[in-house]
């Protein structure tokens, strides 16, 4: 193969001493490997590193996703809360369990699932006892509440609304 545009670079080639085409051999070698990092080695390294901080920030939102699916998967195992026929009866029958019956001053029926419940003076720790309670046994829960500090230190005033769940 005869390449004429290499001719020039040749001659120019030959024309050096031996000690200067040394020097220029050492020097390519050395910008050969200097490009071959810069334009091959580099962008590869770099994005290798990208794609492993990528693959463990996706692992963690997998593993946040299983777990929450674990979570949904138990709950819709649970079993069902039958709603109570009378939502004023259930709330009253818990707060005497929990000893609040002196402190339930108005349950009133609104609907067919939710009473509306005024309390006076109860311990607070009684009331949230009572709520749970509530959830948990009667599905009935607190779809609204003002609750304001009561007399006695520890005490709480409040209204609320308390609606069967799904309903």
């Amino acid at each position: 193969m005869n390449f004429a545009w290499a001719e020039p670079a040749r001659a120019r080639w030959n024309a050096l001493s031996a000690r200067e085409r040394r020097v220029a051999s050492v020097l390519a070698g050395f910008l050969g490997a200097a490009l071959f990092y810069l334009l091959v080695w580099n962008p590869v390294e770099s994005g290798l590193a990208k794609a492993r901080s990528r693959l463990a920030s996706v692992q963690a939102q997998l593993a946040r996703v299983q777990e929450q699916a674990a979570r949904v998967a138990s709950v819709r195992a649970a079993p069902r809360v039958t709603l109570p026929a009378n939502p004023a009866a259930a709330a009253a029958q818990a707060a005497e369990r929990k000893g609040l019956r002196e402190q339930l001053k108005r349950v009133e029926t609104e609907g067919a699932n939710a009473v509306r419940v005024q309390i006076e003076d109860a311990p607070f720790v009684a009331l949230l006892a009572w709520l749970i309670e509530l959830q948990q046994q009667t599905g009935l829960r607190a779809e609204s509440a003002t609750l304001e500090r009561g007399a006695n230190p520890g005490t709480v005033n409040g209204r609320l609304l308390l609606r069967a769940q799904g309903a």
